[in-house]
């Protein structure tokens, strides 16, 4: 019997009680050097306004929002980061990001199926590395990677054993099939 394993590779998002992350605040919308980067610069503008945050309202808001924002940076930072380690543990970023043999891929309704080697592992190590990959490239930000399938948003894989290797689906949105699929393709024409 085969068994089946579900990577979700969604990005989670946490919401305050009563408030919404600033755009860019999110921790997979800019690498984790991005965030600290902006956290910087927001918190060179927090300290330039504190001078004048007690003689009128308007400076003290402008300083507030400028401290809010730079710990939102540096929170999201700071979650890359763990995610990064804990999924890749001392392993550097670039050498992890390989990607394993691709023996053949069927489109699906949804997304597309990558059938993989017998030589990547068992399903558990190809979760492991998804995740180790994805989380690395999190780490650098996604978006200096356009032809990595796992640089998707909202990318859901289903893993499991098959005669002859593992089997591997990714699914995502309908708006987003086509470009998993030129991704896929891109990744498999590279090896």
């Amino acid at each position: 019997m085969m068994t089946k394993k579900l990577l979700l590779l969604a990005i989670p998002i946490t919401l305050a009680a009563c408030s919404r992350p600033a755009p860019g605040t999110r921790a997979h919308e800019d690498s984790a050097a991005g965030h600290r980067q902006e956290a910087a610069k927001h918190q060179a503008d927090a300290d330039k306004t504190l001078a004048y945050a007690n003689s009128k309202a308007y400076y003290q808001s402008v300083h507030q929002d400028h401290k809010r924002l730079a710990k939102a940076h540096l929170r999201a930072a700071e979650q890359v980061e763990a995610e990064y380690a804990a999924a890749c543990d001392d392993r550097a970023p670039d050498t992890v990001t390989a990607w394993p043999e691709v023996k053949s891929t069927d489109e699906v309704p949804g997304g597309i199926v990558l059938h993989l080697t017998p030589e990547v592992g068992s399903e558990e190590e190809v979760i492991a590395h998804f995740e180790c990959h994805r989380a690395a490239l999190a780490l650098e930000g996604f978006d200096r990677f356009p032809d990595d399938p796992l640089a998707i948003q909202n990318l859901d894989v289903v893993v499991h054993d098959e005669p002859g290797g593992t089997a591997v689906m990714f699914g995502v949105g309908d708006a987003q099939v086509q470009e998993l699929r030129r991704r896929v393709d891109a990744i498999a024409r590279a090896e």
